[in-house]
């Protein structure tokens, strides 16, 4: 029989044990999914709160701007183009306003005409932050 030396023995030990395996791809791809679902409940969590916080109400629509990327890129349905809507309401006898971004992709979700600075609609603000305010979405 052919025995391996010392020396060779140690090199192939040493070798087995800090060498990839191909485990670190396991570890990789369960630490993004782990960080995945940490994301997700972290949204839920915070959409709770703010439901649980939220004060309907109507409010004015104070202007719309539809704003794209310098490079012409969110003309159309871009993923970077939006609609930023300033509007007001009242708290408590004074005025409050606020600022919304409304992604193009999602503004059929929340309008099914085009808004315009004399509309008025529906709003969820945040009691604890008025400038947290949402959209309802259309039914």
């Amino acid at each position: 029989m052919n025995y391996p030396s010392y020396n060779e023995y140690i090199i192939k030990s040493f070798h087995k044990q800090h060498t990839t395996s191909g485990k670190w791809f396991l570890y990789v791809i369960l630490l993004l999914v782990l960080l995945s679902c940490l994301f997700y409940m972290l949204q839920q969590w915070s959409d709770h709160r703010f439901y649980k916080n939220s004060i309907q109400q109507k409010a004015k629509i104070e202007s719309v701007d539809f704003i794209r990327r310098s490079d012409g890129s969110g003309i159309g349905f871009g993923a970077y183009a939006i609609y930023r809507v300033v509007v007001t309401f009242k708290i408590d006898h004074r005025i409050q306003r606020s600022i919304r971004d409304v992604h193009n992709q999602e503004y059929s979700e929340y309008f099914d005409y085009y808004i315009e600075d004399v509309d008025s609609l529906d709003i969820l603000y945040d009691q604890r932050n008025p400038n947290n305010i949402r959209f309802i979405k259309l039914k």
